[in-house]
């Protein structure tokens, strides 16, 4: 475990080399990395922003010495060779989800006041993985300094899609060998030992045609609660009455229409509803737009029989996080509650689409969820499209690798390392033997207020929680390579 010249030495080269890492970071914050598969090509699977912070990484990575091997634009990796055949492996993301709406900085600029970082990515996951990166460099130099080579194969997984359904893991895994163990950082610390089964779903209406509702639109991303969304309503605006959280105006957007729109109701308006915006994993604090939204159409006679059915089903999944609404609600010892959002809601020609994420705990079922969902939607003459569905993951905490991160968190900070898990999921989920392990600490670095978490507007991190992040996995990695591999 990490002795005193170590962490005398770490805590020196955070000092000296944290200019360095921030502009890095910058680099990386410039980047839209947002999936757009509309812009796909060859080499390019995720659309060009995914594919130009790639880039950016693999000229990163080349100022200090390392090759990136791009695995044709899915992802991008690299090594350093070890006495041992085994692999210990580091894997973080490129890729963010969209800005979304709501943002007082400009959200692609590395922005600091005070002590804050803003910008998309710098908690998901492009400053963590960075400062991941950084550590590891820490100790290539050490061991070279020593004329030592490192005890162990390290790899370095620089992935394109983990927002979008991680099909970047999944080319991974289809071309390569797990590592023998692995973490990612890009979630909480002091550890994460379990993360809860995912099933997403679109459901998609029956043909409504001939309503009041002429388009109907909210959320960026599926595993998000929207922050905003809005309507266009065959009603004059004039006529519509006033709501907490609501807006309405005549200056509707043609371009969310199919077609040409002939109305016999005295014109259109746009209803627009402004929630709080959040994780799906970690919904509490949120307020879903789309659910204020069909509760004020609902509420003010703004859609025909069939609309309103369609409604009230999306009212069941978005009014409450616990999935009760769809009579899915559970919990256990180690997960706690099982929850659900509606994060996506669209209009195409004349059916209405909703999204639903579900985080499952292991009283939960993936065949059982399904059924629940596809009995509902079947009620009002809907059909339920899987978008994707992994089961519940723990690992055990006494392995001699979790034992070695845990101990990195408390010799680093002298705070107890208290392990955990969670509803988001991680590149772990992907992986045989692997856990999440920070960046963020909301123990010790609490948000400011005004300070978005991701995924929200104003994505933003105490400089401080950084840079202890980069202390720890400094001696994260020194734990690990003691380890008999």
């Amino acid at each position: 475990m990490a002795n005193k010249s170590v962490m005398e030495d770490a805590r020196a080269f955070v000092e000296g080399q944290w200019p360095t890492v921030l502009a890095d970071l910058d680099a990386l914050v410039r980047i839209d990395s947002s999936e757009d598969k509309k812009q796909a090509a060859d080499g390019a699977p995720f659309g060009p922003g995914p594919r130009a912070a790639l880039d950016e990484a693999t000229r990163m990575v080349a100022r200090y010495g390392f090759e990136m091997h791009d695995c044709e634009g899915y992802c991008g990796y690299f090594d350093i060779p070890g006495a041992s055949e085994k692999q210990l492996g580091i894997i973080g993301h490129l890729d963010v989800v969209p800005a979304g709406d709501g943002w007082t900085r400009a959200p692609f600029e590395l922005t600091r006041e005070g002590d804050v970082l803003f910008g998309r990515g710098v908690t998901d996951d492009k400053g963590p993985f960075l400062m991941g990166f950084h550590a590891l460099r820490f100790w290539r130099d050490r061991l070279a300094a020593e004329g030592r080579e490192f005890p162990v194969n390290v790899r370095v997984i620089f992935g394109c899609s983990e927002e979008t359904g991680m099909a970047d893991a999944d080319y991974y895994l289809e071309h390569h060998t797990a590592p023998d163990f692995l973490f990612t950082p890009d979630a909480d610390f002091p550890l994460c030992y379990g993360e809860k089964g995912q099933f997403q779903v679109r459901v998609t209406s029956k043909p409504l045609s001939g309503g009041i509702i002429a388009a109907f639109q909210g959320g960026t991303a599926p595993n998000g609660v929207p922050g905003s969304a809005e309507a266009i309503v065959r009603c004059p605006a004039g006529s519509l009455p006033a709501a907490d959280g609501i807006t309405v105006d005549d200056e509707w957007d043609a371009s969310l229409l199919d077609g040409d729109i002939c109305s016999n109701y005295g014109g259109l308006a746009r209803v627009r509803a402004q929630g709080v915006s959040g994780h799906a994993a970690m919904p509490e604090g949120s307020v879903n737009a789309i659910d204020l939204l069909a509760a004020y159409l609902l509420d003010n006679d703004l859609c025909d029989s069939d609309e309103r059915a369609w409604l009230e089903f999306v009212r069941g999944i978005t009014a409450v996080t616990d999935g009760a609404g769809l009579g899915i609600d559970c919990a256990d010892a180690d997960f706690g509650p099982l929850t659900c959002v509606g994060g996506m809601a669209r209009t195409a020609g004349d059916r209405f689409s909703q999204t639903i994420d579900v985080r499952f705990p292991t009283t939960a079922s993936l065949p059982g969820l399904h059924a629940a969902i596809e009995a509902q939607a079947a009620a009002i003459g809907a059909t339920v499209e899987v978008i994707n569905e992994v089961e519940p993951l723990l690992v055990s905490p006494d392995s001699p690798e979790v034992q070695a991160l845990r101990a990195a968190y408390e010799q680093a900070t002298g705070c107890e390392a208290r392990l955990f898990t969670m509803g988001g999921g991680t590149y772990a989920h992907h992986f045989p033997v692997g856990v999440s392990f920070g960046a963020m600490d909301e123990d010790r670095f609490p948000a400011p207020p005004g300070v978005g978490g991701m995924h929200a507007a104003d994505e933003g991190v105490l400089e401080e929680c950084l840079r202890q992040a980069l202390l720890i996995y400094i001696v994260a990695i020194g734990n690990l390579l003691e380890l008999e591999w």
